[in-house]
């Protein structure tokens, strides 16, 4: 469904994008160059927002664009240095807020003589109750010796549904550019915590 593609709005005041990365600690990224697809159907979740084929094309053009833009190449998955694949995740969140309504000043003399100042209350609390989905895209790395992963990095923000095919796919972009601008990790860098194994079917 065409919902998903609108998870990642790296840019939106009310629902900014984080982005998070996590590498193997003991994996050697040097001379990575080639790269193919994680071999196999892409894993069904079970939501059929995201089990759908124009996602996985346009998440896949997404990520082949930026790997392009970063000097990868795509290979046989036997000949590839490593392989990419994908997840995405859809959940329904609930926020509730509740505000009270006040009208007139109170301006009056009470019993003792005293001067009785402040506002009156007008009507009870009303509560608030708003419903969205936040989505979660996550890339992952797999050294193609061992089929286990050795970096993902994710993207997370509220969907925004009302955007149109255009602006889904520049957020897209933007999310892909966002997440791999850290694969490989930098010289030197220390990730957040080892890599947990991606989920394979």
């Amino acid at each position: 469904m065409l919902v998903a593609l609108s998870l990642l709005c790296a840019c939106a005041a009310k629902s900014p994008m984080k982005v998070g990365w996590e590498s193997d600690p003991h994996a050697s990224f040097a001379g990575l160059r080639s790269y193919a697809w994680v071999p196999g159907p892409q894993q069904r979740t079970g939501d059929p927002r995201v089990d759908d084929s124009l996602v996985n094309r346009r998440v896949r053009q997404a990520v082949d664009k930026q790997l392009a833009a970063q000097g990868f190449v795509v290979a046989p998955a036997e000949q590839a240095d490593f392989w990419v694949g994908y997840h995405i995740v859809l959940l329904d969140k609930v926020q509730a807020s509740t505000t009270q309504r006040y009208y007139g000043y109170n301006r009056s003399w009470g019993g003792d003589a005293g001067l009785d100042l402040g506002w009156n209350l007008g009507g009870a609390p009303t509560t608030y109750i708003h419903r969205y989905d936040v989505g979660t895209l996550t890339l992952f790395v797999e050294a193609p010796a061992t089929q286990r992963p050795i970096w993902q990095g994710f993207a997370e923000a509220q969907i925004q549904p009302s955007d149109d095919l255009e602006t889904r796919d520049q957020r897209l972009a933007t999310a892909a550019a966002s997440i791999l601008q850290n694969f490989p990790p930098p010289a030197g860098a220390t990730a957040p915590a080892a890599v947990t194994p991606a989920q394979r079917p």
